[in-house]
């Protein structure tokens, strides 16, 4: 046997130094789990209040530039609308334009000698949808006689391209050098 394996001490003792030994090794333990379950609690406050502190910052930030970004695309969404309508717009005026140059082709070669056109003025107008209405040109000027007057507006309501020609009774009041004033309503399609 060696030195280190006797034990002079009596039995109760040997006992009571190995229930004092192990309820020692019993604290040590409880006391590093109890400072190791503070050092957590302290974590976890300190990350609860950071999170409740931190969060509602960066939710609010986040929230805050997702409102202005939607904003921005609203802003911009309502001005590619106001674009297309406009170019809608644009696109019907072309469509459905008069063509003033083709239509005064097939007028000036009907004007009879003794005709003079001193005023020229035409008018195409588009409803609500955009489409044509009916256009007009008015004529103003001076005729020899009310018979070549007569003879133009006849040939004048003869063009495909005129519905109506609409002249006023003071056209025919006088007989000679007498001032006309027409108005040539148009189809729709011209």
């Amino acid at each position: 046997m060696a030195v280190k394996e006797i034990n002079l001490l009596p039995p109760s003792r040997r006992q009571q130094l190995r229930n004092e030994t192990v309820l020692v090794s019993l604290q040590k333990f409880l006391r590093t789990v109890n400072s190791g379950l503070m050092v957590l609690s302290v974590v976890a406050i300190g990350a609860a209040v950071l999170l409740t502190v931190a969060l509602p910052v960066v939710d609010r930030g986040g929230r805050d530039e997702l409102e202005t970004t939607l904003e921005d695309y609203q802003q911009l969404r309502d001005v590619i609308v106001k674009e297309n309508l406009l170019y809608d717009r644009l696109v019907k005026t072309g469509e459905n334009r008069v063509v003033w140059t083709a239509l005064l082709r097939e007028i000036l070669p009907t004007l009879p000698s003794g005709v003079r056109i001193s005023l020229l003025s035409g008018r195409s107008t588009l409803d609500d949808k955009g489409e044509a209405e009916a256009g007009n040109m008015k004529l103003r000027g001076q005729a020899a006689t009310r018979t070549t007057l007569v003879l133009w507006e006849s040939r004048l309501s003869e063009l495909e391209s005129v519905l109506d020609v609409q002249s006023p009774t003071s056209n025919l009041i006088d007989r000679v050098d007498l001032d006309y004033d027409l108005t040539l309503v148009l189809h729709e399609d011209d």
